[in-house]
């Protein structure tokens, strides 16, 4: 799923991944900035996610192959850093 420049990835192994898109035009490279991840220490396998916006929250949802919906939100720094 995306929006705008932020991407997020599921991983059947791996679990979920919050990550930003930046692309530098005048030294013509690209990268991919890790935000956020699900917790380690559980064992997370995305089958599906999303986005949930609500306002100015952002909430991510991750279906697992139990059927359960992972719910987060990505909270950025509150001293204003992304």
């Amino acid at each position: 799923s995306s929006i705008k420049s932020f991407l997020l990835l599921g991983d059947l192994r791996r679990g979920l991944d919050f990550v930003q898109w930046k692309e530098d035009k005048e030294s013509n490279t690209r990268n991919l900035r890790r935000l956020s991840r699900s917790p380690p220490t559980g064992f997370l396998t995305v089958l599906a996610c999303d986005f949930l916006v609500c306002g100015k929250s952002l909430g991510l949802v991750a279906l697992d192959h139990n059927g359960t919906a992972n719910l987060y939100q990505y909270t950025p720094h509150s001293d204003g850093r992304e």
